[in-house]
């Protein structure tokens, strides 16, 4: 084992050169690899990473005319399986934006809420994780939120937003 009392010297050296080279040298070593794994494609920057939908008090900011029906909760979908039998977990938190001051489309949506959660969950259980990917969140929005208005009578879903979209595996 090696130990160093705080009045030695290593080779030299006194206990915080020693410290400041053994940290620079552990920096380099972590930029080197961080380096080869962006070179060799084994790593991005962005990643899985998402732009953020805004917060429902923001889009109420920039558009006063509309309501935010934000009821829905967290909802955890299987994915289909792949080829390989492999499945992730989508975690999805949507809310839902619309037009005017309806009270009867609120309750509307209020007593279709287990139906608009079974659209987004079968909808995400009936594709892969791959094919959500390469399908892309805008056009998966696009796709739920054309579901979720044709089960509504008093009126139309103008947005929906996700605060969460994510796939654990």
């Amino acid at each position: 084992m090696f130990f160093v009392r705080l009045n030695d010297k290593v080779r030299g050296l006194t206990l915080n050169q020693f410290l400041g080279i053994l940290a620079a040298a552990s920096a380099g070593a972590f930029i080197l690899i961080a380096l080869i794994g962006l070179l060799t494609g084994k790593a991005s920057l962005s990643g899985e990473f998402r732009k953020a939908d805004p917060l429902p008090s923001a889009v109420l900011e920039q558009h006063p005319e509309s309501k935010v029906y934000d009821m829905i909760g967290q909802i955890r979908s299987p994915t289909k399986p792949d080829s390989d039998d492999n499945y992730s977990v989508a975690v999805i938190s949507p809310w839902l934006e619309y037009d005017g001051d309806d009270r009867e489309f609120y309750e509307e949506l209020d007593t279709k809420l287990r139906k608009i959660k079974a659209i987004i969950y079968d909808y995400v259980s009936s594709r892969t994780e791959k094919e959500l990917r390469n399908r892309g969140e805008i056009n998966v929005k696009s796709d739920i939120l054309d579901e979720i208005n044709a089960s509504l009578v008093l009126g139309r879903v103008s947005a929906i937003y996700f605060r969460d979209y994510e796939f654990i595996k």
